[in-house]
Parts: C-alpha cells; sequence; structure tokens
C-alpha cells in the first residue's frame, strides 16, 4: 500500500488520497491553487491606545492621558471617557487633537476618589465613534 502511494504521479498538494478499506485507492482530480494575492500597498489596521502617565494620584491633581493614534495624522479629535466602579462610561470634559505623528497627550484632574478607568475614544466629523482605545486604571486619593 506504501509503495503505491509513493508512486502517486500527482504531488500531494495537489491530489487527494482516500483510503477505503486498504482495498482500494481513489484520486480526486487536482485542485487548482489559489490566486496569489494582489501585490501593493496594504491599509494598516487602525488602532488607538491610551496610557496614564502615573498609577495613583491625589485628588484634583493633574495627570496626563498619552496615546497613540495609529496611522498617525494630525488634527484628529479625541476625546476621553471616564468609569466609575464599573459603572458606565461618561463623557469627560477633556479632549485634545493629535500631532502629525499621531501621538497625543490630554491633560486630565478628577476629583472623584478611588478606581477611575479612562479610555480615549475618536468621533467622526458629525457622527459616533469610530476607534475607541484600551482601558487604564489609576487611583484617586
Amino acid at each position: 500500500m506504501r509503495r503505491l502511494l509513493q508512486r502517486a504521479l500527482l504531488p500531494p498538494a495537489a491530489a487527494l488520497v482516500t483510503l477505503s478499506a486498504l482495498t482500494s485507492v481513489a484520486v480526486a482530480a487536482p485542485v487548482a491553487a489559489p490566486a496569489p494575492a494582489a501585490t501593493g500597498a496594504r491599509t494598516p489596521l487602525a488602532f488607538l491606545t491610551a496610557v496614564t502617565d502615573r498609577g495613583a494620584t491625589p485628588a484634583w491633581s493633574r495627570f496626563r492621558l498619552v496615546g497613540m493614534l495609529s496611522p498617525g495624522r494630525a488634527g484628529d479629535r479625541v476625546v476621553v471617557q471616564r468609569r466609575l466602579a464599573g459603572g458606565r462610561w461618561t463623557a469627560f470634559p477633556a479632549a485634545t487633537v493629535t500631532r502629525s505623528d499621531g501621538s497625543y497627550v490630554c491633560p486630565v484632574v478628577s476629583g472623584r476618589r478611588g478606581g477611575n478607568d479612562f479610555r480615549v475614544v475618536r468621533y467622526a466629523a458629525g457622527g459616533g465613534p469610530t476607534l475607541v482605545s484600551n482601558i487604564t486604571s489609576i487611583v484617586v486619593l
């Protein structure tokens, strides 16, 4: 049986070999190879990141949300949202625009003590959110 399989004229990638009760061998017709992908520039996947510049801060002290929008583009508006104690995401009164490399720095002040989760959202002009960042946390003391 092995010798029969080794003598097959079609290469293994082009043929489907099925053994049925070790008595017969059926070989399917070769399958056409998929067409090669078009070569050219791929559109990079967009992403938005956010991190705080510290893990804890006193109440009403300034800290910064720092991040990156990729692909980098100057002038995209990003808006900060906050969530307290696993609640709902709400608008936070902080926003900024991206630099030419896609980076941004947004100063933030919070007086709500305890864990504060933040994220950054990019909105389409006159529309809904188009990109949401990861969640970053800070403890307000």
